[in-house]
C-alpha cells in the first residue's frame, strides 16, 4: 500500500494524471502471481530429476530448458499486462515487441534466478526429508537387528540346545578334552557374536563364521543326523549382509525340516555372486513345506528386514527342493566393507 501512495504522489509531482490505485496493483501483481503458480510445476521437476554427484548431466538439461520456458512464459505474461493492460510507456505496443526488448535485460536474468532459487528450495526440502526418513529407517532397523538378535540368543539358550551342548562337555571333558574345549569357545564365541555385533551389515565372512559355531554344536547335539553341505564363492568375504541374517534360516531348516525325519538329514549352504547382487541359499532334504502352518517367526522377521534395508532391490524366496525339502534363496545389493 506504500508503494502505491508513493507511485500516486510521484505521478502528481510529475504533472501526471493519478492512476487508480487498482491499476498500479495490477502493475505488481504480474511479477510474482505467475510464479506462485509455476513454483508447484518447478519443484516436482527438481523432485522427479534432482542434480547429484555422477548424474547430473540430463537433469541440468531438464532445468535449463524449464528455466527458459517459464521465464519466457513469465515475460509473456508481462508483456500481455503491461502493453495491454497499463496505461504507463514500456516503450512497445505489442506483448512480443515487449518480449524481445527484456531478452537480454536484468528482468530476463532474474526470470533465470528465480527458477533456479525455486530448484534450490526444492532440493533444500527433498534433503529434509530424506534425512528425517533415514533417521526413522535407522530406528526401525535397530529395533529389527535388536530382535534378531535376541532371538537367536534366545534359540541359543533353550534348554534342549544349551543343556544337551553343556552335557556333551561334559561327556567329552574327560575323554577328549581338547574337542570339549573348542566347542565350549564355540558356544562362548556364538553367545558373544549374538550380543556384541551391533552393525546392520557386516562381512560375509564374519556372518558364515558364526553359522559355523552355530552349526557345529548342532551337528555334535544331532551326530550323523546331520549332515552340513558349504558351497561359498570366491572372494566373497567382505561382501556385507545383514547381521545375522543366516542363522535365523539354517535354524528354521532345522527345527522344521530336519528334525521332523525319522532318518538323517543334510543342510547345504551357499553364497554367489550373480547379475542381480549377491546370492545367498539355505536348503535342506527334509519334510518339505507345511502350507497348513505358514510362514514362522523367524522367516517373517527375516523379510522384514530384508525389505527395512534393501526396499524393492531385495528378494526372499521360500520354494519346495526338488527331490523333497526346502530351498530359501535371498538376493540382495552386492556392496563390499569400506565401499
Amino acid at each position: 500500500m506504500q508503494c502505491v501512495q508513493e507511485i500516486t504522489y510521484a505521478q502528481a509531482r510529475a504533472g501526471f494524471e493519478p492512476f487508480p490505485a487498482g491499476l498500479i496493483v495490477l502493475h505488481f501483481l504480474p511479477g510474482w502471481l505467475p510464479w506462485a503458480a509455476f513454483t508447484p510445476i518447478v519443484l516436482a521437476l527438481a523432485k522427479r530429476y534432482p542434480l547429484r554427484r555422477g548424474a547430473w548431466k540430463k537433469p541440468l538439461a531438464v532445468h535449463a530448458a524449464g528455466a527458459i520456458a517459464f521465464g519466457l512464459a513469465h515475460l509473456l505474461i508481462l508483456g500481455v499486462v503491461r502493453t495491454r493492460f497499463l496505461p504507463l510507456r514500456w516503450g512497445a505496443t505489442d506483448p512480443v515487441t515487449w518480449l524481445l526488448s527484456t531478452l537480454w535485460s536484468l528482468q530476463a536474468q532474474a526470470e533465470v534466478l528465480a527458477y533456479a532459487g525455486v530448484v534450490a528450495a526444492g532440493h533444500g526440502f527433498e534433503a529434509i526429508s530424506r534425512a528425517r526418513a533415514q533417521e526413522l529407517r535407522t530406528a526401525r532397523l535397530q529395533t529389527e537387528l535388536t530382535e534378531a538378535r535376541l532371538g537367536a540368543l534366545q534359540s541359543q539358550l533353550q534348554p534342549h540346545f544349551l543343556f544337551n551342548t553343556l552335557n556333551a562337555i561334559d561327556v567329552l571333558i574327560e575323554e577328549e578334552p581338547t574337542q570339549a574345549k573348542g566347542i565350549l569357545l564355540r558356544l562362548a564365541g556364538l553367545l558373544r557374536s549374538s550380543l556384541d555385533d551391533r552393525r546392520l551389515e557386516r562381512p560375509l565372512g564374519a556372518e558364515l563364521e558364526h553359522l559355523r559355531s552355530y552349526l557345529d554344536i548342532e551337528q555334535m547335539r544331532l551326530g550323523e543326523r546331520l549332515r552340513v553341505a558349504w558351497d561359498i564363492g570366491a572372494n566373497l568375504d567382505d561382501a556385507l549382509v545383514p547381521s545375522l541374517l543366516l542363522q535365523p534360516l539354517v535354524e528354521n531348516a532345522l527345527i522344521h525340516g530336519i528334525a521332523p525325519r525319522s532318518g538323517p538329514g543334510k543342510i547345504s549352504i551357499a553364497a554367489r555372486q550373480g547379475e542381480g547382487g549377491l546370492e545367498l541359499a539355505v536348503d535342506d532334504d527334509g519334510v518339505g513345506i507345511d502350507k497348513a502352518a505358514g510362514e514362522g517367526i523367524g522367516l517373517g522377521n527375516t523379510r522384514r528386514r530384508l525389505a527395512e534395508l534393501y526396499g524393492a532391490e531385495q528378494e526372499l524366496c521360500v520354494s519346495p527342493r526338488e527331490g523333497g525339502g526346502v530351498t530359501v534363496l535371498v538376493r540382495i545389493p552386492w556392496a563390499r566393507e569400506g565401499q
